[in-house]
């Protein structure tokens, strides 16, 4: 796997997403190994929890890397262009075991919406965090329907 890092120890897995050089943003690429990382994780019975976190000191994750998943798209396009990522934030919510995001630096956006789909989230005091699709004008592209689980929500189909 080229944009996250996954160990396991001690019945903790580890997933680090490693695209440090683009603040962490999530790429189609990245998607498919969170995907395949989170299948893997669901059938592991020896796996008992799992921390999620960001390459580097600057950033979490900076949300969608918007040189490849907005633009100029249809709304079929976007649909199919973002509808993956969502399904890993489902398969993250989800997940049988307990998940902790260890945001070791800045979140924006759609890092917020991937931290928000794990049971408890832990800060840096210094860094930024925050839903800024508004100010951008786009909607969050990755979380549908939601009811609160957990206090920030939980994504469903």
């Amino acid at each position: 796997m080229e944009t996250i890092i996954f160990t396991y120890e001690n019945a903790v897995a580890t997933v680090k997403l490693n695209r440090p050089e683009k603040r962490n943003a999530v790429n189609r690429q990245m998607t498919e190994e969170l995907s395949k990382v989170l299948r893997t994780l669901k059938e592991d019975e020896h796996v008992k929890s799992l921390i999620l976190t960001g390459e580097g000191e600057e950033a979490f994750c900076a949300g969608g890397d918007l040189n490849e998943l907005h633009g100029d798209l249809t709304e079929v396009e976007a649909y199919s262009l973002l509808s993956p990522m969502r399904d890993v934030l489902y398969e993250l919510a989800t997940l049988p075991i307990p998940t902790l995001a260890w945001l070791n630096g800045d979140a924006r956006g759609g890092g917020c919406e991937l931290a928000s789909a794990c049971d408890v989230r832990y800060g840096r005091m210094k860094s930024d965090y925050g839903f800024i699709q508004g100010r951008l004008g786009i909607v969050p592209g990755w979380g549908e329907e939601h009811y609160s689980r957990n206090g920030w929500g939980l994504w469903k189909r």
